[in-house]
């Protein structure tokens, strides 16, 4: 990856020499921009800040160093695969889960748990909503199945990538 000073004034017709412009460097703009890479587009990432990774980063004071951005992931193990994906070594790289609790009364639910694990903590605190509980979990199952299996050409809208099977070839492993 080449990072360069823009020396061109705004409004400068950069059509011809780039197939997708991305505007910001955070790490969903450096994911996408690092995928259509892959995918053989000719990519510009644009990013106003003087650091690139949007809020994953760490500023410094004097000999301390303060992290700004996420300590931990809700799905590491996605974060992980992604990485691997765009060609990054993660074998020494640890990811920590975020862990969210509810605590009211004498209700205290860790929320960020597998589906499995909290239909079965939610079931257990509120036994008389058994039958409610389970119906909403089945529902949600479906919908992270969905999620799972979406294409950008389920919804409805053409693919930003043209070439015959360039979506199958974003899933490097």
């Amino acid at each position: 990856m080449t990072v360069e000073s823009p020396s061109r004034r705004l409004g400068d017709d950069l059509s011809h020499e780039w197939d997708v412009l991305i505007v910001g460097a955070g790490i969903g703009g450096l994911t996408a921009a690092g995928h259509l890479a892959m995918a053989g587009r000719r990519v510009l990432v644009l990013e106003q800040d003087r650091h690139v990774g949007g809020t994953a980063h760490v500023f410094r004071r004097r000999d301390f160093v303060f992290p700004a951005g996420p300590l931990s992931f809700t799905v590491p193990a996605s974060l992980a695969r992604t990485l691997r994906e765009l060609g990054t070594t993660t074998q020494a790289l640890s990811f920590e889960r975020d862990v969210f609790q509810v605590r009211r009364d004498d209700l205290d639910v860790i929320i960020s748990m597998p589906l499995s694990r909290l239909e079965a903590q939610l079931t257990g605190a509120f036994s008389a909503e058994a039958v409610g509980l389970r119906s909403v979990f089945a529902v949600l199952r479906e919908v992270v199945g969905a999620l799972r299996r979406l294409r950008p050409a389920d919804l409805g809208a053409e693919p930003p990538l043209d070439a015959a099977g360039a979506w199958s070839q974003l899933a490097v492993s």
